[in-house]
């Protein structure tokens, strides 16, 4: 009997402390229409199409877009490590939802650079500085 009560307070705990976990992360924000991202023919910029994300009141949002991305080395062998972002936006709710407006990536190197992008395209939705809701979306 005592060793039954033991593993039920565990079990219990356990999802407690998973459930929490979850709930901080993510406070009902979540994608009504996720934003799909591309690569343009030649690979050197990521159009992500407009996306629809909810649960996420009525405060202003900051949005922004970043990849990994910079310019290679002479000889393209060293991919040095950066990222590429999108303008910041700001962003107010109506009735709890954001339209993410479509977002153009590319690196800008100077000639005789070959510029790396992505493939991976975080989207991060914050307010006053705390992240509301982040994904990575992965660019085809």
């Amino acid at each position: 009997m005592g060793r039954k009560l033991v593993v039920i307070l565990f079990v219990m705990s356990a999802l407690l402390i998973t459930a929490g976990t979850a709930l901080a992360q993510k406070p009902g924000a979540h994608w009504n229409v996720e934003p799909v991202c591309t690569y343009n023919a030649d690979q050197t910029t990521i159009t992500c199409t407009e996306g629809v994300a909810a649960g996420l009141g009525s405060a202003a949002i900051t949005f922004v877009a970043t990849t990994p991305g910079g310019c290679e080395t002479r000889g393209n062998q060293n991919e040095p490590g950066g990222h590429v972002q999108s303008p910041v936006y700001n962003l107010v709710p109506r009735g709890g939802r954001i339209n993410t407006p479509q977002v153009t990536l590319s690196a800008n190197c100077p000639p005789g650079l070959d510029q790396f992008l992505g493939p991976e395209v975080t989207y991060t939705l914050s307010r006053n500085g705390e992240i509301v809701l982040q994904t990575v979306f992965i660019a085809s």
